[in-house]
């Protein structure tokens, strides 16, 4: 499966892990921060095509910190999954 939104690709893993699928849980996880690492990248190609350069540079910067905070859990979860540990989100 070759998708290309790191965020949604980590829910799936997590959704696999709670499962009980902790092989399908880990290969996820693992795309995840792969595509993570690649992603900003690719949505700098689309904003170049849709918006002035200035302002485009301004949205990849932006894209490019949302990425990189969120993604940044993904190698914490990734170690829960191969303790076979689903992750799970506390709410206060």
């Amino acid at each position: 499966m070759k998708w290309k939104d790191a965020a949604r690709i980590d829910t799936l893993a997590a959704a696999y892990a709670e499962a009980g699928d902790f092989d399908s849980a880990i290969r996820y996880e693992e795309q995840a921060i792969s595509v993570a690492k690649s992603q900003p990248q690719e949505m700098s190609g689309v904003t170049a095509k849709l918006l002035p350069k200035q302002e485009a540079m301004e949205v990849d910067k932006k894209i490019a910190e949302e990425i990189k905070e969120s993604s940044q859990r993904f190698p914490q979860r990734l170690e829960l999954y191969k303790q076979h540990r689903p992750y799970r989100e506390t709410f206060k």
